[in-house]
């Protein structure tokens, strides 16, 4: 047991030791002097007309929500999270949005259907993180029997037929879906693809 003890505390002094060395080195000023950074990169052009157009297409989203009944919740989700720039690779790629019809909202426990609906923007984290489980990145080629990525990583398959999606081995039956213009489509479904 004394061998034990007097190797860990053998190993503890080495540790502090090459601690205490490694931190020993000097600090470096710049040779301007103290000043702070000024400013960062600024976006270059291109990107404020990607986020301008993404900005638009998340309007576009929820002017169509506004003519689906049963989408009141998700509308909410959607308008709590619109002034964030999920579509910026619109030029490359279009877009599938998975909406939740109500009763699928309210399939979710408690706690979480109150931070899904919550309106205050306390809860904008967990929303967004819910939108990008449900938006799908689709590649301007189609061809029968891809897999889509959501723009939270995970894969799923939509039948070539719209009838229903699967994930992580459950299928979900599809509600109904609209063709949006551009690259752009909503897919109502009547369950919740993350929780």
């Amino acid at each position: 047991m004394k061998m034990i003890w007097n190797s860990i505390h053998s190993l503890v002094y080495l540790l502090i030791i090459f601690y205490l060395v490694s931190c020993r080195q000097p600090i470096k000023q710049d040779a301007g002097g103290t000043e702070p950074i000024k400013a960062l990169k600024k976006n270059s052009p291109l990107d404020e007309q990607k986020k301008e157009k993404s900005k638009a297409m998340m309007l576009d989203i929820i002017k169509q929500l506004k003519f689906i009944p049963q989408m009141e919740y998700f509308l909410n989700i959607v308008e709590q999270c619109k002034d964030n720039h999920l579509f910026v690779n619109a030029d490359n790629q279009g877009y599938i949005i998975i909406a939740v019809n109500n009763g699928g909202i309210k399939e979710v426990s408690g706690s979480d259907q109150d931070r899904l609906l919550d309106s205050s923007g306390f809860n904008h984290a967990y929303q967004l993180k819910f939108l990008l489980h449900h938006i799908i990145k689709s590649p301007r080629q189609i061809y029968p029997g891809i897999i889509y990525t959501s723009l939270a990583g995970e894969d799923l398959y939509i039948s070539d037929n719209r009838s229903d999606l699967r994930m992580k081995g459950k299928t979900y039956p599809i509600v109904s879906s609209f063709k949006m213009s551009g690259e752009m489509e909503i897919i109502v479904v009547g369950s919740v693809l993350y929780r």
